[in-house]
């Protein structure tokens, strides 16, 4: 029509009228990620993709005269952690040094950061392929606690000595647990019969590992002809290998809708190089987590019905009552 706004003049309205929305954001850091490898780019469209407990994702396709790629843009919001900033700097320096090694998964290529007046915004390449479904028979004859095995085993492997500095870094698989036992503090039945179980199977003391931190079903990408692919390593640390499993079983009964759920993963975890891990070392960090989430929703007036049900379950389950 000979009337009315061209495309960019309706993007830069868009703009102007709402600087500091998340998009705006996106678009921003990734217009300026571009510039600083001397790469004008064209940024079409962002569109959100999802919200994390730190941030938002943001996805945009950008041209730069030459080829087209698609983009994340991982913006900080209002829930993010006070030291946020400082993990997301040290989860750009870590996928970098992933970046340069050979490895049995995807990761995400990071193009560059941005610093603006609400944090990091993190901006690298989309990682492709479909989030993993942790509930068995879902995803044809994918087994999903395999997929979850081998990315573990892959990410446990990785030499702790040639990670980038800045990684919360405990001592041992030891330091580890009375790390997390030390968290709970409150004074609560519950909570008593949780410190008492925990204190008394510790983790032993051995070395620690990398760790993704979240390999839930949306963070592990299955491809469609490669590995999997993994994003979003905001919460990689060095710790006990069994956290990142316990992260993943969460303390249900039937882990990925199997009665022998947990025995499942362990066993493909070893086959895939991990270390043999006991099924009790698991439930140790699994009680740690469920009790953080109980004295959380004591704290902030949460679901405190639900939450406790999940603790007294697992408790139960470990005759710890």
């Amino acid at each position: 029509f000979p009337f009315g706004l061209t495309v960019d003049e309706y993007r830069d309205a868009n703009l102007r009228s709402d600087p500091r929305a998340g998009w705006a954001r996106a678009k921003h850091a990734i217009e300026r990620v571009g510039a600083a490898v001397g790469r004008q780019v064209d940024v079409g469209f962002v569109k959100f993709v999802g919200s994390g407990l730190s941030r938002d994702a943001y996805r945009a396709c950008i041209d730069d005269g030459q080829q087209q790629c698609d983009v994340y843009a991982l913006v900080p919001n209002r829930f993010a952690a006070a030291d946020y900033d400082r993990r997301a700097v040290v989860e750009l320096r870590l996928l970098a040094a992933l970046g340069k090694r050979e490895l049995g998964i995807r990761v995400p290529r990071v193009l560059g950061a941005l610093r603006d007046s609400g944090g990091v915004i993190l901006v690298e390449e989309l990682v492709e392929g479909i989030p993993l479904d942790l509930r068995a028979g879902t995803q044809s004859t994918v087994r999903p606690w395999v997929v979850v095995a081998q990315v573990a085993a892959e990410v446990h492997a990785l030499p702790v000595e040639e990670l980038p500095e800045g990684l919360f870094n405990q001592r041992d698989c030891r330091s580890h647990g009375e790390a997390l036992l030390a968290t709970v503090g409150r004074e609560h039945q519950l909570l008593c019969a949780v410190r008492e179980w925990m204190a008394a199977h510790l983790p032993p003391r051995e070395p620690g590992v990398l760790l993704h931190g979240d390999l839930l079903g949306q963070n592990v990408h299955l491809g469609f002809e490669g590995p999997p692919g993994v994003i979003d390593w905001e919460r990689a640390e060095v710790g006990d290998p069994a956290y990142e499993l316990a992260v993943v079983t969460r303390g249900v009964r039937r882990p990925f809708q199997r009665p022998d759920g947990l025995a499942r993963l362990l066993e493909a975890y070893s086959a895939a190089g991990g270390s043999p891990l006991a099924p009790t070392r698991v439930h140790f960090f699994e009680l740690g987590i469920l009790a953080s989430q109980f004295e959380r929703a004591l704290n902030e007036d949460g679901d405190v019905a639900g939450a406790e049900t999940r603790l007294r379950a697992l408790l139960k389950r470990l005759a710890a009552l």
